[in-house]
């Protein structure tokens, strides 16, 4: 069975993932670095072809975007990365929730003061909590955003950064339960398609 998952079916599922992206859904943050593991070699030379195992969320959709957070000594955003696959569980893997990450574009550094300082991103729960237990949280479309508005005052192209719909986001306060998304979501939606 190991030799299945592992050897097997990554080379006969690679060509179905060489298939463009789709539009992402959500923005995750994750990081690099943690307990002095080789993620910052990893980093220091990843391009828009590399590829890496990282510690995620099983929520993640192929296609989401990736914030990648270097820890201290750094303490820096690296980079913005696609997830290549959806987040699954990895038994042999340290962190277990899972996620294959792509695409990296390097990004200018944004330094955690710039995220403390700023009077958007200093209301992040994440930010709040000076990013312990954030890897693999989603981060809000509205504080990506601003970072993008950041990447752009420090001289980046920030069209080459991929931007999630808004639409995405647009989901109505009070969904505690499955009734609620079917009473919210589900039924004006077949309303809506059958014409009723």
């Amino acid at each position: 069975m190991v030799a299945f998952l592992y050897d097997f079916a990554p080379r006969v599922i690679a060509a179905a993932q060489d298939a463009e992206l789709p539009a992402p859904s959500r923005v995750w943050f994750t990081m690099g670095g943690v307990g002095g593991n080789e993620d910052f070699e990893f980093l220091d030379q990843v391009n828009e072809t590399s590829t890496g195992i990282w510690q995620g969320n099983m929520d993640t959709r192929r296609g989401d975007v990736i914030l990648m957070w270097c820890v201290a000594p750094r303490s820096y955003l690296h980079s913005v990365c696609r997830a290549v696959t959806d987040g699954f569980a990895d038994p042999f893997f340290y962190f277990y929730s899972t996620v294959e990450v792509g695409n990296f574009v390097r990004v200018p550094p944004v330094v955690f003061k710039e995220f403390a300082e700023h009077p958007v991103l200093s209301l992040n729960k994440s930010v709040k909590a000076h990013f312990q237990g954030a890897g693999g949280e989603p981060f809000p479309l509205e504080d990506y955003l601003v970072l993008l508005e950041i990447f752009g005052r420090k001289g980046f192209e920030i069209s080459r950064l991929p931007i999630p719909p808004s639409s995405a986001f647009d989901l109505p306060d009070g969904l505690e339960s499955e009734r609620d998304v079917e009473i919210q979501l589900v039924e004006p939606f077949l309303i809506k398609a059958l014409g009723i």
